[in-house]
């Protein structure tokens, strides 16, 4: 979806969302107004709120009631208070480490701005214009190209920009489709946040006034109203507990989410198998295997060339040793079946970097028709052909998320653009053209032959090992595919298979499970772990507005419960400033990053 498509639908929906409820509640529809006022529905401009306020007669609270009563009475509350203690020592662990860690990335980067501001002889901020980050992870200057690693002191990007403060843009640097699941987990993390400060305060009998959540934008969260005086007569141990229960809370949570990761194939185990071959999910548009004669979503790839791809590491395993080693295997196929087709000297012609000898066949018009060779023990003359096989190098991912790229984040049109390299001269070696024979034969017949490698597999007299004559840097790929009458048959490099082509190892076991169901749940789990952790552990920096905040307070109290208010309140907002101004410069580093990295 393009970014002026995704603005409309976005300014679209919060329009009309605003407009049906300023039309409901000047017409008084009376179902409406009551969902208002049960659930504490508010509508202004780009912002959606939900809010309950504390009533036991309200089923919203009853949960909670029942909650603070099974405390109460259940021999279990034990289980319950260590269970808030684990977090809030868990927290406290993260309220002191992550200053530190934000300042340690504040000053590796302004230190590395600073070597590339020397070297380039510019301005604190003029550099920014002349310099972005490429699809290497560095950075480079817009006209110089890359700057020099070994005259700069800097961090590798691709590395460091995982470990940073990065804005999270749907449409930027996440994919506009994955909103709806963007905003899903957001409430989830959110709502589970809050409900951690709830359940704790509950615990410690802190009245719960309020409960909700909302929705600003594309941005979700939730929020809780806990009785002021009541949490201020709570004791200092009780008070941790509940402002560090939604930290705790976000990191059991990521944690679930490394676990959805770790168990997918045995949570879709009733709905999917694992060892039965890779199955096709996509095919890019511009790959040489998309159509009807190349792969189709649901094709079960059974083997590569004859290596067997049970898993999708196998898929990848045998792609990457045909694309390191090359064009190494042939096939048997009988003499008397080769003859009619050998291809007469004079019609074996070289064209650069390519070899063709299908031209004295007039009655051949198959385009499945290629060149093969094979070695007879004859004398003769002189021919030339490549022996070190140039392949395509691999892409380098682009980092996002903290989460490694996969294929379908690769970027297609480089890899395109970047297919066969030209053969060097010097990657030239010497063929006997008598022992070299040449013939032009059906890659769909020979490739149903036995396999055999040159030099290596014995031979019958009556046969040849029959090997593709393909120097320009290509491969002929022969894919076995389940339940298809033929073969798929492919020639260019390995490449597009290995990065155009999307497969997984979950193959469905029944034909009305969506391919794109393993997909999802994986997506689920990776952002669950992100986004969770992310708002976990960033919620225990010492910052106004964060719960670092009334834990520092709380913390100080502890350690210098000797001296008098004023002055703890004096040393807690000394910390909390200075860790508010190290969250907002890092924050400033992000979006810088950002700029450079996805916006160039």
């Amino acid at each position: 979806m393009l970014l002026s498509t995704s603005l409309s639908v976005f300014f679209l929906f919060w329009s009309a969302l605003f407009l049906i409820d300023y039309f409901l509640r000047s017409w008084q529809v009376d179902r409406y107004l009551r969902l208002v006022e049960n659930y504490g529905l508010t509508i202004s401009p780009f912002q959606l709120r939900f809010y309950w306020t504390r009533c036991d007669n309200h089923w919203q609270f009853g949960p909670f009631v029942a909650f603070q009563t099974w405390v109460a009475t259940s021999k279990l509350s034990r289980l319950v208070a260590i269970w808030f203690t684990l977090g809030t020592l868990v927290a406290l662990t993260f309220f002191f480490l992550m200053p530190l860690y934000l300042v340690w990335l504040l000053f590796t980067e302004v230190f590395n701005w600073y070597s590339i501001m020397q070297w380039l002889n510019s301005g604190w901020f003029s550099w920014l214009f002349s310099v972005r980050v490429n699809t290497d992870g560095f950075y480079e200057h817009l006209e110089m190209g890359a700057l020099p690693q070994d005259r700069i002191s800097y961090v590798p990007f691709q590395n460091h920009v995982q470990t940073g403060i990065i804005p999270v843009i749907p449409g930027v640097n996440i994919p506009i489709h994955h909103l709806p699941m963007f905003v899903f987990v957001l409430i989830i993390a959110g709502v589970l946040h809050e409900l951690g400060h709830a359940l704790a305060a509950l615990c410690a009998n802190v009245r719960l006034n309020g409960f909700g959540f909302f929705l600003i934008a594309i941005y979700a969260g939730a929020f809780t109203e806990l009785e002021t005086e009541e949490l201020n007569r709570s004791s200092l141990a009780q008070r941790l507990r509940i402002y560090c229960a939604g930290v705790w809370h976000n990191v059991v949570l990521a944690f679930i989410g490394v676990l959805v990761l770790w168990t997918l194939p045995y949570t879709l185990f009733p709905l999917f198998t694992t060892g039965a071959g890779v199955i096709v999910k996509e095919v890019d548009k511009s790959s040489g295997l998309y159509g009807g004669s190349g792969f189709v979503p649901g094709n079960l790839v059974l083997s590569v060339n004859g290596c067997q791809t049970k898993t999708a590491t196998d898929w990848i395993k045998c792609l990457e040793g045909l694309r390191i080693h090359g064009q190494n295997s042939g096939y048997i196929i009988k003499k008397e079946v080769v003859d009619p087709w050998i291809a007469k000297p004079e019609f074996v012609k070289q064209y650069g970097d390519e070899i063709q000898c299908c031209e004295g066949f007039s009655n051949n018009t198959f385009s499945s028709h290629i060149c093969f060779n094979f070695y007879e023990n004859k004398n003769g003359q002189v021919w030339e052909v490549p022996v070190n096989l140039p392949v395509t190098p691999a892409l380098k991912f682009r980092e996002s998320l903290g989460l490694g790229r996969n294929i379908s984040r690769i970027d297609r049109v480089d890899i395109l653009k970047r297919q066969v390299r030209s053969v060097d001269n010097n990657a030239l070696t010497v063929f006997d053209k008598e022992k070299s024979t040449f013939a032009c034969l059906s890659a769909r017949t020979v490739t149903n032959r036995p396999m055999c490698v040159r030099g290596v597999s014995r031979i019958e007299d009556d046969t040849v090992c029959a090997t593709p004559s393909l120097f320009n840097g290509t491969q002929l790929l022969r894919f076995e595919v389940k339940s298809s009458n033929e073969v798929v048959l492919f020639v260019g490099p390995v490449t597009e298979p290995l990065y155009l082509v999307t497969v997984s190892e979950l193959v469905p076991r029944f034909r009305w499970v969506p391919l794109w169901l393993p997909d999802l749940v994986e997506l689920f789990g990776q952002y669950l772990v992100t986004f969770s952790l992310a708002l976990g552990v960033l919620n225990a920096v010492p910052c106004y507005g964060l719960d670092g905040q009334f834990i520092c307070y709380t913390v100080i109290d502890y350690f210098f419960s000797k001296r008098d208010v004023q002055q703890r309140n004096r040393i807690a907002g000394c910390i909390i400033l200075a860790g508010s101004s190290i969250f907002l410069l890092n924050l400033i580093i992000g979006f810088v990053k950002l700029f450079l990295f996805y916006l160039r």
